[in-house]
């Protein structure tokens, strides 16, 4: 090939990357592309034994993340839960990521504990985007914590134009 026949190739890619650019862009702030992470409301903790009345030392019990509105446009979770506790240890079972466009479920790790006593947990979530964050981002910024009304509280931020992440904490009694 000749150099000016090379020169027409580059010249034709690039024309050809900025029209897509330029095709997408009049979407970039519409609402109907637009990701969103889960909005969660709080914790519910209880045991597995639906017989049981409250969470024993161990015993299993299941802690879910509430949602109150689902997310939107997020096509993989990947979840993350923690104990902390000067009472004792902790053991976790819990799914660690969805396709949540196809499975958008609320988080729950089922624990054991080994001694009664306070227990806080910490729930992780990435919520990797598929659609635009420009109206989450005008809303809240890089993010924003909300309070439960349980004594938990949640923040949400978003750290990347690719994901959104999630933390959640809770305390609660095991006896």
């Amino acid at each position: 090939m000749t150099q000016l026949t090379h020169h027409y190739l580059r010249l034709f890619a690039a024309l050809a990357c900025g029209a897509a650019l330029c095709a997408c862009s009049e979407d970039t702030d519409n609402p109907k592309y637009a990701s969103e992470p889960p909005v969660f409301s709080g914790f519910e903790v209880k045991p597995l034994d639906k017989n049981a009345t409250e969470v024993k030392a161990g015993e299993r019990f299941v802690v879910t993340l509430k949602q109150s509105r689902a997310g939107k446009l997020l096509y993989l979770g990947q979840y993350g839960w923690e104990a902390t506790s000067n009472a004792g240890d902790a053991s976790h079972r819990y799914t660690q990521s969805v396709i949540y466009d196809q499975k958008p479920q609320e988080p729950t790790d089922t624990m054991t504990v080994t001694q009664p006593g306070t227990y806080k947990v910490t729930f992780s979530g990435k919520y990797k985007t598929s659609g635009q964050v420009v109206n989450w981002q005008e809303k809240y910024g890089t993010g924003y914590t909300t309070d439960f009304a349980d004594g938990g509280k949640v923040t949400y931020t978003l750290p990347s134009w690719q994901y959104f992440t999630v933390k959640a904490e809770y305390t609660f009694m095991v006896h």
